[in-house]
């Protein structure tokens, strides 16, 4: 079977197809695996680049449709696995029979600047030229996709979502899936998506009748196990099937449909909920049958309201589930979290049914028994690297690592929650390193002297958070490369800064720092001396209100702060032909510091 693998520039795919080689490789089985722009280098003789400068983009667009045909022609009949890699705008058609794999990550949405990769747009920014395609290119995935994988930030874990998602023997998803039409459009047997997935073991397949029509529910009835079935009622005035035996399996019944026509034991769900969440759940309760599991999936407005809902449930954990729901999938980390321990926990693929579902990904890497946790605490936080960085060290400590969003108000309240949780380490990121400082009780010398905390530890035996900031000591260790080019300090730069600019200007204190809102050195400092290096500290989502630097200025490096794809400094050192070093060196830095702290304080 063929695998056409589609997804955003930038997004992995290459990478992707040569992980999966060696998947198949480890135990023995075929594959082939091709990546069809590199098949079209070797083919033309020439690179991506040189071939969009000499045919433009629609030329390059029937030398790849061209290159695409033939391979699907060639592999049709091919008795093994088959994964072909198409370029982010390719648009079809796709060999039939075959599948479509949507490859995603987080930060897709996000923008990218390659240094390596032509421009489809010569007259748009290279951040935009990736925008201006993002929108329509999302929708055409959506729309030819057969199958979703949403990649975690970070490599270091993906062997072990990827083996369960192909399907390897051994590997086990546990969870609820919810089935949806898209779902079930093509083949049937084992290449069907649900055939695909009865190999990872998942622990039920749902069959909602707000979803699925008949037909389809007469088909997924007939190709899964029913000790693999849950039936959810959810349409108000419609009986499931009525002349389908339940016999054998197992079924959820809505509070909100009033009393259940049917012998338990079932499932015994709460969706919609008065203004108490207490008062909602005493009702629930109360109209429970007996026998039944209470479910309890309703939206979840508050901290408070989240940790109320977290104690119902581990009063009762063989009996109850608490699910959060949001508008917005505030909630998506808790259910990663703590959905292995429940028995009616869903993930999701693509949208789901709930935007609180965890991605496939998230759920196969989460830990199912555990006392405390770690996380790292931030706005945003989806694209952080520090669960991909910091999971292997806390799962030797028995500890899981997730990323929390929180929100900006009330942040010691919030702490608070997330203590009575199980949280006992964190990293913590903007906006909220000043309130980490006023929260420790106990704080190091950085983080004293610079009013900022970005490591946090529970300390059991004085019952107060300790904290600590590895800012300055991995500046300082990230900033050796300037040293390398012999700079009078005045020739260094120092472009915005925000909350990092005290730390930078103890490294480089006769440096000069300029404000990136108003294109002029701070007060009380003098323009800069034919400046040579610039260390870039502004983050993609305040550069609309920034200017860039001057044209006149020659600069040799650019050293980011950033490590995200989309940020402009990337895009600066494109423009001015710098060296350019990222801030992924400086992130890994910060991020070892944090666990010599988490080590030394036995967690």
């Amino acid at each position: 079977m063929i695998t056409f693998v589609v997804g955003q520039r930038g997004v992995g795919k290459s990478t992707f197809l040569s992980r999966v080689q060696g998947y198949y490789t480890e135990v023995g089985i075929e594959c082939v695996v091709v990546d069809v722009d590199r098949e079209i280098e070797i083919e033309q003789g020439q690179s991506i680049h040189q071939i969009f400068a000499d045919k433009g983009l629609q030329g390059f667009r029937e030398v790849e449709a061209a290159t695409v045909k033939r391979l699907g022609e060639e592999y049709k009949n091919h008795s093994g696995s088959v994964y072909i890699a198409l370029g982010a705008g390719y648009a079809g058609p796709f060999t039939d029979p075959s599948q479509v794999l949507w490859l995603r990550r987080p930060t897709d949405r996000d923008g990218r600047i390659f240094f390596d990769r032509p421009k489809l747009d010569s007259e748009l920014s290279h951040f935009d030229d990736y925008m201006s395609r993002y929108t329509e290119r999302e929708y055409k995935y959506l729309q030819t996709a057969d199958e979703q994988l949403m990649m975690m930030e970070g490599l270091s874990d993906s062997k072990k979502y990827e083996t369960v998602f192909l399907g390897f023997p051994g590997h086990r998803a546990w969870g609820c899936l919810t089935l949806f039409p898209k779902d079930l459009r093509k083949f049937s047997g084992p290449e069907s998506f649900i055939g695909r997935r009865l190999h990872w073991e998942i622990d039920r397949f749902e069959v909602r009748d707000d979803i699925l029509e008949d037909n389809l529910i007469r088909y997924v009835l007939g190709v899964v196990p029913k000790n693999k079935l849950l039936l959810s009622f959810r349409q108000p005035h419609k009986t499931f099937l009525s002349n389908i035996s339940l016999a054998g399996v197992l079924f959820d019944w809505p509070f909100e449909k009033g009393p259940c026509p049917y012998p338990g034991p079932g499932v015994y769900s709460l969706h919609t909920r008065q203004d108490s969440l207490m008062d909602s759940l005493l009702k629930f309760e109360e109209s429970a049958p007996k026998d039944f599991h209470l479910k309890l999936a309703v939206e979840i407005e508050t901290w408070s309201e989240l940790l109320d809902g977290h104690l119902w449930w581990k009063e009762d954990p063989l009996n109850r589930t608490f699910l959060p729901t949001s508008k917005t999938g505030r909630w998506r980390w808790y259910r990663a979290l703590f959905g292995r321990q429940m028995k009616m926990s869903f993930f999701r693929e693509g949208a789901g049914s709930s935007p609180d579902q965890p991605y496939l990904s998230e759920w196969i890497m989460a830990m199912p028994h555990f006392t405390a946790f770690a996380a790292v605490l931030g706005q945003p936080v989806y694209h952080s690297l520090s669960p991909s960085f910091h999971r292997s060290f806390f799962e030797e400590r028995k500890m899981p690592f997730v990323s929390i969003t929180l929100d900006e108000e009330n942040f010691d309240d919030q702490v608070e929650v997330l203590k009575k949780l199980g949280l006992h380490a964190a990293a913590v990121t903007a906006p909220f390193k000043k309130q980490a400082y006023s929260l420790a009780g106990v704080a190091s010398r950085d983080a004293e002297e610079f009013k900022s905390v970005n490591t946090l530890v529970w300390n059991e035996e004085k019952n107060e958070w300790h904290g600590h900031n590895t800012d300055f000591e991995g500046l300082e260790a990230y900033l050796e490369p300037i040293a390398g080019l012999g700079l009078r300090e005045s020739e260094l730069v120092i472009w915005g800064g925000g909350g990092t600019l005290t730390p930078l200007k103890e490294v480089f204190p006769k440096s000069v720092s300029y404000s990136a809102r108003q294109s002029k050195p701070h007060d009380g400092e003098g323009e800069a001396d034919s400046p040579r290096a610039l260390i870039w500290a502004v983050g993609r989502s305040r550069q609309e209100n920034c200017k860039w630097p001057p044209e006149d200025w020659k600069i040799e490096m650019v050293i980011d702060l950033n490590y995200t794809m989309d940020s402009p400094g990337r895009e600066y050192a494109l423009k001015t032909g710098a060296k350019y070093i990222n801030g992924e060196k400086m992130f890994e830095l910060q991020a070892k510091l944090q666990q010599k702290i988490w080590q030394e304080a036995k967690l």
